[in-house]
């Protein structure tokens, strides 16, 4: 956990270091989404959860790629993490007006306390109690000798911040939590 903890920080510092970061190029995002989607397929299926994926089609930023399956992956994990077996995982994606594309990623799991909610993107925030809740759902899967370390979704705000995006949660306790996820269109 502790070399864990130190790869996280370290890339959070070097994300926040303009110098270092790659230069926006034309992504197709929903690409991105569903192959993130598609490549965690084994782990929803080892906790029998399905994966509703979004219908094929293009929306192209400006973006980091790698940086942005960054961000799926997190929000995708964390949705798979979060919910019980036999539960169920959205991915939507959705042109809004302005040329925007707006991500879902909705799942049916445990939910996040509402006095929680405000501090979720902050580094080292975890809803430790939620995942306590899933100890032994997450027996058998990846999720077993990984404790959430708190820095995935305060890298999410990062990514989405220098990708000129937004992102909100909505989270009901026992019913689930959406994720949305705004950017512009190149």
């Amino acid at each position: 956990n502790m070399t864990r903890i130190i790869n996280g920080l370290l890339f959070l510092t070097r994300y926040d270091d303009q110098t270092q970061q790659s230069p926006l190029l034309k992504v197709d995002v929903a690409a991105i989404a569903r192959d993130m989607a598609r490549s965690l397929e084994p782990l929803a299926e080892s906790k029998r959860i399905t994966l509703h994926l979004p219908a094929e089609g293009e929306s192209f930023l400006r973006g980091d790629a790698r940086n942005l399956e960054i961000l799926f992956k997190n929000l995708l994990r964390n949705a798979i993490a979060y919910t019980r077996s036999g539960g169920s995982v959205w991915v939507r994606i959705k042109h809004i007006f302005p040329r925007r594309v707006l991500i879902e990623i909705e799942d049916d799991g445990v939910g996040i306390p509402r006095e929680k909610l405000p501090h979720i993107f902050e580094p080292f925030f975890r809803a430790k109690e939620q995942f306590e809740l899933l100890s032994a759902d997450n027996a058998n899967t990846a999720f077993s000798h990984e404790k959430p370390l708190g820095l995935g979704l305060a890298l999410v705000k990062r990514i989405v911040k220098r990708h000129g995006g937004t992102v909100y949660v909505r989270s009901e306790l026992g019913k689930g939590t959406r994720f949305f996820v705004s950017f512009p269109l190149a």
